[in-house]
């Protein structure tokens, strides 16, 4: 308490054009929540431009800080000037200390969720994968069911580099951000709201020159680098969670026809890769936990999860292009973004995608006419022989994009079945899921149609 009380004094005599990076070293005993409302008491001082926010990357054996992308951007033009508000006051705002959850698109709690920490680029290939997917400052991730998984997307993404001729470096971070949410509490009301944070891979086209990423003052940017594009894809993961080297590989895939930034979202919290557990128990209360809240009054965890995706990707430029692409569990954040009315939202894919009928069923007062406007592509791939999606659901969660303005294709493919876009798939013992390198292909190619159109 009092290293905090002189920190935060000597922030309000410096100069105003100095600029003071904060560094913070903490045990695991200092809470996540309680550093970032010291974080933004900081932001109050009258110096506060001159400042960044830090968030922490909890591991198994300590608590790090690291100094997050400016923000300033996305505070300086809130309608009341941080400067004058007290901090319990900013704190409400920010949706720090509220019984109630902050409101989709308030300026405030947007800076909640955009906080985030980088770890270091690594070039991402199929020999440098685990190399490049290991970080030294976080907790190591299982990346895969086992190796003979690995080996069949490694031997998949490998032949898709030799018959590429003009191959596109790539490389890949750990990131962590956070998201700001209020969960439905026992009695249906909202209860405290709660940081959770996330752990993503940010996936990107390698730099053209060995400078490094910075912007002057030693944050880490989330764009490439390589040509700054403005287009953000977010890709969402399947129940196995996150950590996946299909989707790495997937990722990697992509930059070689669109050149765009890419975070694989996480939904689980999954620091650790316990997605790929097969006691699915923890699955499934993570599962319940994510919808939890979906009413009227009050957007659900996955709702946040998603918006904190979002913030994220774009770091505060307006001018940033979504894009967002779902396997499996990842159609469930597809339907939800889709009705979440972004404006600079262009380009949506599934592939065996997942839908909740809760999601897709709306009430006609929800569509507002501004959705209408708003007009993203949409493809939605589907294999006929899927166990576990019915076209019928396809089908409605289709017509519940298009009601909020959305141009919406299906794609049926023949005789595919769940999984079918990932090889490893061949190994699943259980006969519902299966590779099909046909509707894969096919899938794919429509989908990289479909980001080159934005």
């Amino acid at each position: 308490t009092s290293l905090s009380h002189h920190i935060h004094v000597s922030c309000y005599y410096k100069p105003a054009k100095s600029r003071v990076p904060l560094f913070l070293f903490g045990t695991n005993a200092m809470n996540f929540q309680e550093v970032l409302r010291f974080t933004w008491l900081l932001c109050l001082c009258p110096h506060a431009e001159s400042l960044r926010p830090i968030v922490p990357v909890p591991s198994q054996h300590s608590c790090s800080y690291y100094i997050a992308p400016d923000l300033r951007h996305q505070y300086s033009d809130h309608p009341t000037s941080s400067r004058t508000k007290s901090p319990r006051r900013f704190r409400q705002s920010a949706g720090l200390a509220t019984h109630h959850p902050p409101q989709t698109g308030h300026r405030t709690a947007s800076i909640t969720r955009t906080m985030a920490a980088i770890g270091s680029w690594a070039e991402l290939t199929p020999p440098t994968f685990d190399a490049g997917v290991k970080d030294a400052k976080s907790v190591p991730k299982q990346m895969y069911k086992n190796e003979d998984f690995k080996a069949a997307v490694m031997d998949a993404w490998a032949a898709e580099l030799s018959a590429t001729d003009d191959v596109q470096q790539v490389e890949t971070a750990s990131i962590v951000y956070s998201s700001s949410e209020s969960p439905t509490n026992s009695s249906g009301g909202c209860g405290d709201p709660i940081t959770t944070p996330l752990y993503g891979h940010l996936v990107r086209r390698c730099k053209p020159s060995s400078s490094d990423t910075d912007d002057g003052s030693g944050a880490k940017s989330v764009q490439s680098s390589s040509t700054n594009p403005n287009i953000g894809a977010l890709f969402f993961h399947t129940a196995a969670g996150p950590h996946d080297a299909f989707l790495l590989w997937k990722a990697a895939s992509l930059l070689q026809h669109v050149d765009c930034t890419i975070l694989i979202c996480d939904l689980f919290s999954d620091e650790s890769g316990w997605g790929w557990d097969p006691d699915r128990s923890r699955y499934q209360k993570v599962r319940e936990h994510l919808f939890a809240g979906a009413n009227d009054d009050a957007p659900h965890v996955l709702q946040q999860r998603v918006a904190a995706a979002c913030d994220t990707i774009q770091n505060g430029r307006k001018d940033m292009k979504i894009a967002a692409l779902g396997w499996c569990f990842g159609g469930h954040p597809i339907l939800q973004l889709g009705k979440m009315n972004l404006p600079n939202l262009h380009a949506m894919v599934t592939f065996h995608g997942v839908f909740d009928t809760r999601l897709a069923t709306m009430k006609q007062s929800d569509v507002s006419q501004e959705s209408k406007t708003s007009q993203a592509a949409v493809l939605l791939c589907h294999g006929e022989q899927d166990p576990f999606v019915a076209l019928a659901d396809v089908e409605l969660s289709a017509k519940s994009l298009e009601s909020h303005g959305h141009r919406v294709r299906v794609l049926e493919l023949k005789d595919a079945m769940h999984g079918y876009t990932n090889p490893a798939q061949d190994l699943n013992p259980n006969p519902s899921f299966a590779y099909q390198a046909e509707g894969a292909n096919r899938a794919w190619a429509d989908a990289v149609e479909v980001l080159k159109s934005i």
